[in-house]
């Protein structure tokens, strides 16, 4: 009876010790944005945004249905010329954004709608 009690625990205690290396393995949780952040990130990215694409841009409040908890804001902005061109602006837009906003660069997404 012993020898059954002290394998069962030599189980528990070893999963004890794999469930404290999962925790400590797993990212920390992160606390949401305050309001001035977003604010503040929100009005430099549409400002980046303006600059690179001087036709015009429109910036839409969206969900994922998805994710729970995912509200982000996608730039739909125009432009126009060769589709190179475009990926290297898209490309570029997302650098910047890496730089200006790095705490809640996941909330902005970019759409291009090409015009001829």
């Amino acid at each position: 009876m012993c020898g059954k009690l002290n394998e069962a625990t030599d189980k528990i205690v070893a999963l004890e010790e794999r469930l404290i290396a999962l925790e400590s393995a797993a990212p920390a949780a992160t606390e949401a944005p305050t309001f001035f952040e977003v604010r503040d990130a929100l009005n430099a990215v549409a400002e980046m945004t303006a600059k690179m694409f001087p036709m015009g841009f429109e910036t839409i409040e969206q969900e994922d249905c998805e994710v729970v908890n995912d509200r982000h804001f996608t730039f739909v902005v125009r432009d126009a010329g060769d589709v190179d061109a475009m990926v290297s602006r898209f490309n570029e837009w997302h650098e910047n954004l890496c730089g200006l906003a790095p705490g809640v660069r996941g909330m902005f997404r970019l759409s291009i709608d090409a015009q001829e």
